[in-house]
């Protein structure tokens, strides 16, 4: 099998996140990956701490989703503008830029509109 391209990578953990599923979601990151803001501030330095936040949120809000108004691709990066929605709480707009080798995260930087 052929290693995803970023974009299908991005692409995989959208719909992981959309279907909730923790196991698929945590598939699209490198061990080493980063969650940061965009100023570069590390909030979660690898893939354990990406999953240890993201598997509650999982589990307590059931319906959240995401979709991608707008992406641009680059390389290794894809930029995306996200619309989250999450169980009757205010929807939010965020720009996700992703930087994705040999088929996995390395890094996410994202930062509200």
């Amino acid at each position: 099998m052929s290693e995803r391209t970023p974009e299908e990578t991005i692409d995989a953990n959208i719909e992981a996140y959309n279907a909730r599923d923790i196991v698929a979601f945590m598939a699209t990151y490198a061990p080493e990956a980063k969650f940061c803001k965009l100023d570069g501030t590390v909030l979660l330095a690898d893939r354990a701490a990406i999953e240890g936040f993201h598997k509650p949120m999982f589990e307590t809000v059931p319906s959240g989703r995401c979709q991608i108004p707008q992406r641009v691709v680059m390389g290794a990066f894809v930029v995306d503008h996200e619309h989250l929605t999450m169980d009757g709480r205010p929807d939010m707009h965020v720009i996700l830029i992703s930087e994705v080798r040999g088929g996995l995260i390395v890094r996410a930087s994202y930062s509200p509109l």
